[in-house]
């Protein structure tokens, strides 16, 4: 299903994602060497702001692939720097339902907020790495397949901290860390709309060099999303990584659209059924992340809690 017009675009205030640099090469001011390998343009698209007054940017765009990491660099076209940031190029993919496009008001970037399409339904917003050549299809599709990856600020191994709540049944439960796999937003502490916290469990690792950093490429256990890739810096995690250990950690949530037909065709979601779901904690209630992890999903508040020790929002009662 399409929309016909750009009522979901909302203007936001915003700043390029340079320093988002600082996760994969430990500070930004490695930019130039960045900008020193960028050779040929490997594309130019022209880019619309606007909604009563339009105006069109013409921009070049120049990846850097580096192994398990791309930097994209993109111009005016007379080569003055805009923004560049880096993505991850694997990526765990989800079916979604696209809610609002937030388009930076002075760039040409954007964040996605969409609703995944499983059990859980949660709202997730994501950095668009391909905001530029796709804002069109972000604008008027309402279903798409998209995938979503995490540059992590910093990673911590093992959880240890056990929590009594009200479950949602008025009974008590107590909460092991340990065993959860959450994602919630990390809004505090200057962090922005696409910033998250989580906990989870590492499936898959193994290390990996960005441009002489050393770095973790792991594959995270985190509700709703499944087994989410994720890049650290060796320099940014606190203890020792093995399979299966619980982790804490925040990122940045980047994200594509992935596999959409030229000529935007409409696809059918995949039904929930058809994808694996974690099992949750031994000892938790049915469906316990729904009524209670994910019911003020996207507030300040779930973020709050979770930074003050993590009390997950009690259900309330009728």
């Amino acid at each position: 299903m399409f929309i016909k017009k750009d009522n979901k675009v909302e203007l936001i205030q915003g700043i390029p994602h340079g320093s988002h640099l600082d996760t994969v090469l430990g500070y930004a001011e490695r930019l130039s060497e960045i900008l020193s390998m960028k050779g040929e343009a490997s594309g130019s698209v022209v880019f619309e702001k606007g909604r009563i007054i339009k105006k069109k940017l013409k921009l070049k765009i120049y990846d850097v692939p580096l192994g398990v990491i791309t930097f994209r660099v993109v111009t005016d076209e007379k080569n003055v720097l805009l923004t560049t940031y880096p993505m991850l190029e694997d990526l765990v993919e989800v079916e979604a339902r696209i809610l609002k496009v937030l388009e930076w008001k002075e760039w040409p970037e954007g964040d996605i907020v969409c609703e995944v399409s499983n059990e859980y339904g949660p709202q997730i917003t994501f950095f668009a790495v391909d905001y530029l050549m796709k804002k069109d299809e972000y604008v008027r599709r309402e279903n798409a397949k998209v995938g979503v990856g995490l540059l992590l600020y910093f990673l911590k191994v093992g959880v240890d901290a056990r929590k009594e709540v009200q479950g949602p049944g008025g009974e008590n439960i107590v909460i092991d860390l340990s065993e959860a796999e959450v994602l919630l937003p990390g809004t505090l502490n200057g962090g922005f709309i696409d910033d998250y916290i989580f906990t989870g469990h590492v499936k898959e690792f193994r290390e990996v060099n960005v441009l002489g950093k050393d770095g973790y490429l792991l594959k995270i256990s985190i509700e709703p999303l499944g087994l989410v890739p994720a890049f650290v810096l060796k320099e940014r995690v606190k203890g020792e990584i093995e399979k299966d250990a619980a982790v804490y950690g925040m990122g940045w949530l980047q994200g594509k659209v992935i596999g959409v037909p030229a000529g935007f065709e409409p696809r059918t979601s995949r039904s929930a059924a058809s994808r694996p779901i974690q099992a949750r904690p031994p000892g938790h209630p049915k469906r316990y992340h729904q009524k209670v992890v994910y019911k003020n999903f996207g507030t300040h508040e779930a973020s709050s809690s979770f930074s003050q020790g993590w009390v997950p929002h009690q259900e309330e009662k009728d």
